[in-house]
């Protein structure tokens, strides 16, 4: 999970920076799913230190997948208008909250994984 976590992390982090790039350096909400990333980055960092499947960091990391993941998720049909050849502005925005979406999915049900599996080893 960890490793999950510092992957999801870097690539969420560089996600920000491109569309916040991307979008003329116009907006500063585009810096989300950097900030997401950062602080999923340290948990997951801070959980491969510890050595540990589960503690505070992976709790951190499914709280901020969840809110990441809700937060985001209205852009998702901005995403399949765009797909559809509709037009809903500038693009960058709906597709950095898909991916987010996608993301922070990945995150969410990795967390939930390591919840059950350290939940059957201990009991």
């Amino acid at each position: 999970m960890a490793r999950v976590s510092i992957g999801v992390g870097v690539i969420l982090i560089i996600l920000g920076v491109a569309t916040y790039f991307g979008t003329g350096m116009t907006s500063w909400t585009a810096l989300i799913p950097a900030a997401l990333g950062l602080v999923v980055f340290v948990a997951g960092w801070r959980l491969e230190r510890s050595g540990r499947t589960l503690g505070p960091a992976l709790y951190v990391v499914a709280g901020v997948a969840l809110l990441g993941f809700l937060g985001s998720l209205r852009g998702v049909g901005d995403f399949l208008g765009l797909l559809a050849g509709q037009d809903v502005g500038p693009p960058v925005a709906p597709f950095a909250q898909a991916v987010t979406v996608i993301l922070c999915l990945v995150l969410l049900v990795s967390a939930g994984r390591a919840f059950v599996l350290e939940r059957r080893r201990s009991g």
